[in-house]
């Protein structure tokens, strides 16, 4: 029996998720005493090993598939499946998709949103906005996802892991990505910020949001936003930081201009350390800070990036 880790990937690098899978793995792994394998897929395989062995894993299964297919990719990872086997996906689009063909293929409930393993087979997650954890205890194939932001991530090591070829499954035969257009990062993605600073909407408009990002750009940070600056279009959708958006927990969280409200918060609340700048001495956010200034994020902003620059001459 075998803890098969799926590393996501995308053009031959593994994304942020990766190294907390291989944390969960490890507890996992602490109660089980099952063997971890890391199961890649990509396009672009010629350095996944390198980077496989970089976040401890030693043995990795590796397929190449020319292009996103959640059915081929399910259908790959199915091939290898043993009974006993444990299988760990991300949670994130893709996999979600993937374990979803899985579950379906072997008959099993997908237990996601896991935030702690305390047994061979007992794993706690979260609901209702991290307002409810849930005790599971699954029978038959474990089909499991990690809440982002919760494992801790295993030591850089440099290593490579040992590779064994294996066949890519079959996809859907009315299914062909077409075109793949990918995003332009300027910025590191919020899924791998050790620093992210967000705008909420006492920013004040859109077209002040370059206030908040000189800050970012000084930091070498991720840009996060609430709700309501999304909604009203200010910015990006997949900056949104919350319960309809992205669960973070980088080790500083800068909010500017952000309130507090609870589904924002559910997103951010699990940081390292969380600054706040707000002119309401009564917003929520005040009560999960570790540092608070009630002050015009306008006038706080320019001052710490005059300091930071100065600091970094």
């Amino acid at each position: 029996m075998t803890i098969l880790v799926y590393l996501e990937s995308y053009d031959g690098e593994l994304t942020g998720h990766a190294k907390e899978e291989v944390g969960m793995a490890n507890e996992i792994a602490t109660h089980t005493s099952q063997g971890i394998v890391g199961i890649a897929i990509d396009s672009n395989t010629s350095s996944l090993a390198q980077q496989a062995g970089s976040v401890g894993i030693t043995e990795l299964k590796l397929a190449t598939i020319d292009s996103y297919n959640p059915r081929a990719y399910a259908k790959t990872i199915e091939n290898i499946y043993q009974d006993g086997d444990i299988l760990i996906f991300p949670t994130s689009t893709w996999g979600h998709e993937i374990a979803a063909y899985l579950a379906m293929d072997l008959e099993a409930a997908p237990i996601t949103d896991i935030v702690e393993v305390r047994g061979d087979n007992k794993y706690i997650r979260s609901t209702n906005s991290n307002g409810v954890l849930v005790t599971v205890e699954p029978e038959g194939p474990k089909i499991l996802s990690c809440r982002q932001g919760v494992f801790s991530i295993p030591e850089e090591q440099d290593s490579t892991a040992n590779v064994t070829e294996i066949a890519a499954g079959e996809g859907h035969k009315n299914f062909r990505v077409k075109q793949v257009e990918p995003l332009q990062m300027t910025r590191v993605p919020l899924s791998d910020a050790d620093i992210i600073v967000t705008a909420g909407r006492g920013v004040g408009s859109a077209d002040k949001i370059p206030v908040v990002e000189e800050l970012v750009d000084i930091l070498d940070a991720a840009l996060g936003a609430t709700r309501a600056i999304v909604d009203d279009g200010w910015v990006d959708p997949d900056l949104q930081i919350g319960q309809t958006g992205k669960t973070v927990s980088p080790r500083l969280y800068i909010a500017c201009g952000v309130s507090g409200a609870i589904q924002h918060i559910t997103g951010m609340k699990t940081s390292d350390v969380i600054v706040a700048i707000n002119t309401d001495e009564e917003a929520p956010i005040f009560d999960i800070a570790d540092y608070g200034l009630v002050a015009d994020l306008h006038e706080v902003i320019p001052e710490m990036v005059k300091q930071l620059k100065a600091m970094k001459q």
